[in-house]
């Protein structure tokens, strides 16, 4: 288990960089780079997010079926009002903070998924 998460955690590192890295070259080239600190903090939002999904389901496999149900549910409200509230207060500041913080979220969130689903069928597949 160890491994498959120094695995993911350098995937993630790689990927990261590289979608920052364009990310502040597109910002740059439209004068917007002040909203590089926005999209930090929709990484964060989706670090946060995945983060509480993990440790969830990590506590609701010792439960029951009913009690692992309330677990999720309860989680998936809190996951969501941690998601709306950071959004929100994004855009109260202006339309393009949020674009951006929602952007950051996005694309966090979805390279997470893409390299839990690349390294999953890595190893079944012995690629």
């Amino acid at each position: 288990m160890k491994e498959r998460l120094s695995v993911f955690l350098r995937r993630m590192a790689k990927t990261m960089s590289a979608l920052t890295l364009l990310m502040a070259i597109n910002l740059w080239s439209s004068q917007q780079l002040y909203l590089l600190g926005a999209v930090f903090v929709g990484y964060a939002l989706a670090a946060a997010f995945s983060l509480s999904t993990a440790l969830r389901l990590r506590r609701s496999m010792e439960l029951n079926r009913e009690a692992a149900k309330r677990q999720m549910l309860w989680g998936l409200a809190l996951r969501l009002l941690m998601l709306f509230v950071g959004l929100y207060v994004a855009a109260q500041i202006s339309r393009e903070v949020f674009g951006a913080t929602a952007l950051g979220f996005l694309l966090a969130y979805a390279a997470a998924l893409i390299n839990l689903i690349v390294i999953n069928f890595a190893d079944k597949f012995d690629f």
